[in-house]
């Protein structure tokens, strides 16, 4: 195997900013000049830039052809820079004093072009990644241990369908009841005379409402789902061959940070402000070979009797929204006819800056400033890595991503609250 490394692209802009200054040399003429002009030395010039690296498989199609899997380790990097706008600012030296012929009076000078680019500190600690290193190891760990908890699973799963349902039955009343409840409540809401009254009606039928909403999410949702899924597989014909077989998981986390800081010019202190965004993303995939059935499309084998337990403990679906235990329980559960082949990280990490000017934060007295910098500068830089793991264990961690975000699980938090508000003893009264 040989490491490989190869670039394109580059920075080529021109210096984006240039410098005029005029002095004048006449004590009574103020309009009797030298000119000095030209370019401002540019720290970051527009353009884009890529490099990849990666281990190189001698003979690779011929090895791939023969059924090898390989899982070589890979970088690719991709940057970019943009100038947007023009700045044009300048200043004219306070008056000074002329006591003998020959002493400059007026100091003009005029700064026009992308000024930002040329003079903000743009290294990679500003305008690379945002990285946090405990964060991303967990959202890696819970992606792995997911995807390997994904390993020989069908199209359905009935054993984990029906512990959520018995979940669901002794967590909730049973339908009838709940229709009851709900009509007593209705009307109890509807004559009451009184806060107390009033309350404990509406708290009914919230209570109705989030009980069936429950029950549907966790009772009969899945079994639909899985009953349709349970069609598909009895019609299809199954071989007993052994194939590959893929599992994936993901996971992605999002960080943010905004900075403001103050750039040193002749003329004054220019306010920066910079915000910077990183999306990191990772898909975890693992290869096996093994012969599948009926059964295990269907969810019904001895891996999924193993977590059944678990399944089956009270509120356990509400632990693994913060939690991976079940997919841990999965992950190490042996799976002796499986031949792993290995599998990877694909990381994504993506991060784009702007970076904006504030205007002045202060000037040097000895100067009249009309004008500020006023261009602005984007960047972007995106790395994609792809890193070899063939460990076939998971491991505990705590979510990076709870799903607030996503209005079913909004709703599913709401609604088992309200079950736990329903339990005491004041709703009763």
């Amino acid at each position: 195997m040989d490491f490989r490394n190869r670039t394109m692209g580059g920075f080529p802009g021109t210096p984006p900013v240039w410098y005029a200054y005029k002095h004048s040399t006449n004590c009574t003429d103020s309009t009797s000049y030298y000119l000095s002009q030209g370019p401002v030395e540019t720290a970051h010039k527009p353009g884009f830039y890529q490099e990849m690296s990666d281990i190189v498989i001698p003979n690779f199609r011929k090895l791939q052809r023969s059924g090898f899997v390989f899982f070589n380790p890979m970088v690719i990097t991709k940057r970019t820079r943009s100038v947007s706008g023009s700045s044009n600012f300048g200043a004219v030296s306070v008056n000074m004093s002329c006591t003998t012929p020959g002493n400059i009076r007026y100091d003009h000078r005029n700064y026009t072009g992308g000024w930002l680019a040329a003079c903000i500190p743009l290294g990679d600690s500003y305008w690379g990644h945002i990285n946090v290193p405990d964060v991303e190891a967990r959202c890696l760990d819970v992606a792995w241990t997911s995807c390997l908890a994904n390993r020989g699973s069908g199209s359905a799963n009935f054993s984990e369908s029906l512990a959520e349902l018995d979940q669901a039955g002794h967590m909730l009343r049973n339908p009838l009841e709940n229709v009851h409840s709900f009509n007593e409540s209705f009307r109890n809401a509807a004559r009451a005379r009184g806060n107390a009254s009033y309350l404990a009606g509406v708290l009914g039928v919230w209570q109705f409402a989030s009980s069936e909403w429950l029950r549907y999410r966790y009772g009969l949702s899945p079994l639909i789902a899985d009953a349709k899924a349970a069609l598909k597989a009895w019609r299809k014909t199954y071989k007993p061959i052994v194939e590959r077989h893929t599992s994936r998981a993901s996971g992605s986390i999002v960080n943010t940070k905004s900075e403001h800081f103050s750039v040193l010019l002749g003329l004054g202190s220019v306010g920066v402000n910079q915000f910077r965004r990183t999306d990191y993303s990772v898909r975890a995939t693992f290869l096996d070979e093994y012969a599948t059935d009926q059964w295990t499309d269907l969810g019904l084998t001895y891996v999924n009797l193993i977590g059944l337990p678990w399944e089956l403990t009270r509120l356990s679906f509400v632990s693994d929204w913060f939690i991976n235990i079940g997919d841990l329980i999965y992950a190490n559960i042996p799976r002796p006819t499986y031949r792993p082949l290995g599998g990877c990280f694909t990381i994504l990490r993506k991060t784009s800056s702007d970076w904006t000017c504030s205007g002045w934060d202060s000037t040097n007295p000895l100067w009249n400033v009309s004008g500020a910098p006023s261009d602005t500068v984007a960047t972007t830089t995106e790395t994609k890595e792809r890193r070899p793991n063939s460990d076939t264990h998971g491991s505990l961690a705590i979510k990076t991503d709870f799903r607030f975000d996503n209005l079913n699980r909004v709703a599913d938090l709401t609604a088992l609250i309200i079950q736990q508000i329903s339990r005491m003893s004041f709703i009763g009264h």
